[in-house]
C-alpha cells in the first residue's frame, strides 16, 4: 500500500518536461492512500473530481461510501442514485442508500 508520498514520489520519478499530468489511476491511488491514512477530506476531494471526469460504477460506489465515512448522507445518496441509474439492481449501491435511509432515520 502506498503512503501519499510514496505516490508522489513515483509521480516525480517519472515526470519530465512536458510529461502528461497524472493518470486516473495514478489520482485513484492517491485518493486510496489518502482515506487509509484518514486524510477522508482529501481523498474526497480527489474523488469529486475523478467523478467529474471518468466516473465508473466502481469508482461512483467508493466515493459513496467514502462520503457516509464522512457523515455526508446527501452525497453519499447522490452517488448512490447516479450508480442506480446506470445499475438499477446494484446491490452496493442499494445498501448504501440504505444505510443513508437509517442514518435519516436515526437521526445521525
Amino acid at each position: 500500500m502506498d503512503s501519499p508520498s510514496d505516490w508522489f514520489q513515483r509521480l516525480f520519478s517519472r515526470a519530465g518536461f512536458g510529461s502528461p499530468s497524472p493518470t486516473v489511476t495514478d489520482q485513484l491511488e492517491l485518493a486510496r492512500a489518502h482515506a487509509r491514512n484518514g486524510k477522508l477530506f482529501d481523498a474526497s476531494r480527489i474523488y469529486s473530481k475523478l467523478c467529474r471526469t471518468s466516473a465508473s460504477v466502481e469508482l461512483r460506489l467508493e466515493f459513496a461510501r467514502l462520503l457516509l465515512d464522512l457523515g455526508d448522507r446527501f452525497g453519499a445518496a447522490a452517488e448512490s442514485s447516479r450508480v442506480l441509474e446506470l445499475d438499477p439492481d446494484n446491490a452496493a449501491a442499494l445498501e448504501i442508500r440504505s444505510q443513508v435511509l437509517r442514518m435519516e432515520e436515526s437521526g445521525n
